[in-house]
């Protein structure tokens, strides 16, 4: 019997009451952009999940800044990093991504130099 489902629901939970993520959480958001982007040379990932941050702010973040290769992604390319991350905590996470220091998405919002948002 495949418990993968059951896995990643207790490790949301863990993440839940603590606010840290699992080696495996940073693993998985660390290798998404080489997924995602052409000629990733660096990847950095930030994020509050704590009840802190989630009761003053209504949601938590994940924010990925990504060096790579710069030009225009298919908003597809974002949508995807966006329901990855949803997949393995929750669905009203915010997540942004920048690209080579500048804002390109943030989920639920338009930005004015990036694609159509989610």
């Amino acid at each position: 019997m495949n418990n993968t489902k059951e896995i990643l629901d207790d490790m949301r939970k863990i993440t839940m009451l603590t606010g840290e993520i699992s080696s495996v959480h940073e693993e998985s958001l660390k290798n998404w952009p080489y997924i995602t982007f052409d000629n990733v040379k660096e990847v950095k990932i930030n994020y509050d999940l704590t009840k802190e941050y989630t009761q003053t702010n209504g949601e938590g973040f994940v924010e990925f800044d990504v060096k790579a290769e710069e030009k225009e992604y298919p908003a597809l390319a974002y949508e995807s990093l966006v329901a990855w991350v949803r997949d393995i905590f929750w669905k009203e996470i915010k997540v942004v991504v920048l690209l080579n220091g500048t804002i390109v998405h943030i989920s639920g919002t338009k930005v004015d130099n990036g694609p159509k948002q989610d």
